[in-house]
């Protein structure tokens, strides 16, 4: 037997407790080193990402006690579609910041291992997410050049793929899989087929989650419940039963569906509220000056995370768990940085105020 009220609180609890943490990060936080945070985040992303990839070639790696002591490298295959889009912009961000050149060198090469993981994850959507984000780097560091250079790259390898799509038979399926979605439906190739269960599976959450929403007007407004019911995992479940199942769990596979089917209208509003009241000094700030200090790769690091998940939040994702953490430290970091340049100019102030009584306590030469 399955489910349960442990269930239904896990799905609840994933969409409050990141508001929670927002609250205790501004009003208690202090980021007093960002730098290091960043070093310590890439240093335990590198592990994860690194076991990752290692593993998609089905060589098992197990080193005993190391989840206690870097508590991010768990290893799974799976886990790459997941995880990759989301270190990618901290990558990003440390190529240009690095203290040292070994620094950069080693964000560059986990830049580089990001991105073969995302295309071993198997997932159509994590390949647009990457290159979303790289562009949004670019954007940001309005470096046109590359931005062009990167635009062009991406629309070479679609015309490329598309003129002979049977050449993804060649690739290992996870990485066949990940291309798909840049092939074009055609009749003279059949490589969609193999996702079109998927295609359904995902089309068919979003209506049930359209559905529900629009139910009536308490669904509309405050959403639906969530209800886990005991199901015999050891019977075999129809299509329709899973879809019901799986929308009763809230697990509709979309950032939009999941937060309007089960938070309704007002809590779709309460996180655009937040994204809009954390994300426009961020964006402000992060225009003006570019990634060139760690309190500004956080910054990136929340901003670019608030774009995928607003972009790609209608075909993939959940509620919005780490973009508002992300958006909060940003927050407090840049609040601490202008508190510290107050702090100086207060000090600088006082000084210059003080050295001419200095001056006469002296007495004359």
């Amino acid at each position: 037997m399955a489910g349960g009220i442990g269930s239904i609180a896990r799905v609840y609890v994933t969409a409050i407790w990141p508001l929670a943490l927002a609250v205790l990060l501004l009003l208690h936080g202090s980021v007093a080193r960002p730098g290091a945070a960043l070093a310590v985040i890439l240093a335990t992303s590198s592990v994860r990402i690194l076991l990752d990839v290692v593993s998609f070639f089905g060589v098992p790696v197990s080193v005993p006690g190391l989840p206690i002591f870097l508590p991010a490298a768990v290893s799974s295959s799976v886990d790459l579609r997941t995880i990759a889009p989301m270190i990618l912009p901290l990558c990003l961000a440390m190529t240009g910041i690095g203290s040292t050149n070994v620094r950069r060198f080693w964000a560059f090469v986990m830049t580089v291992a990001v991105f073969a993981g995302i295309i071993f994850g198997a997932s159509r959507m994590a390949l647009f997410r990457g290159f979303f984000i790289v562009l949004v780097y670019f954007l940001f560091q309005r470096r046109i050049v590359w931005l062009a250079s990167v635009l062009a790259a991406g629309a070479v390898g679609v015309v490329a793929i598309n003129a002979n799509p049977d050449y993804l038979y060649g690739l290992p399926q996870a990485v066949r899989r990940s291309f798909i979605g840049v092939v074009a439906p055609s009749d003279f190739t059949d490589i969609h087929k193999s996702i079109e269960g998927s295609n359904r599976w995902h089309f068919d959450l979003a209506a049930m989650g359209f559905r529900r929403w629009t139910r009536n007007p308490a669904t509309l407004s405050v959403g639906n419940a969530v209800r886990a019911p005991y199901v015999d995992t050891d019977t075999d479940l129809s299509y329709e039963e899973m879809i019901e199942r799986a929308v009763n769990m809230g697990g509709y596979e979309s950032g939009l569906w999941t937060v309007l089917a089960i938070l309704g209208s007002l809590g779709a509003f309460l996180y655009l509220r937040v994204f809009c009241a954390l994300g426009r000094p961020l964006l402000s700030i992060l225009w003006h000056d570019r990634v060139s200090s760690p309190m500004l790769a956080l910054a990136f690091i929340a901003v670019a995370s608030v774009a995928d998940w607003l972009v790609f939040s209608p075909l993939a994702g959940g509620f919005p768990t780490l973009v508002i953490p992300a958006m909060a430290l940003a927050t407090a970091a840049l609040r601490d940085h202008k508190d510290g340049e107050r702090q100086e100019a207060d000090a600088s102030a006082v000084a210059v105020k003080t050295r001419p009584l200095d001056h006469r306590m002296q007495g004359p030469p």
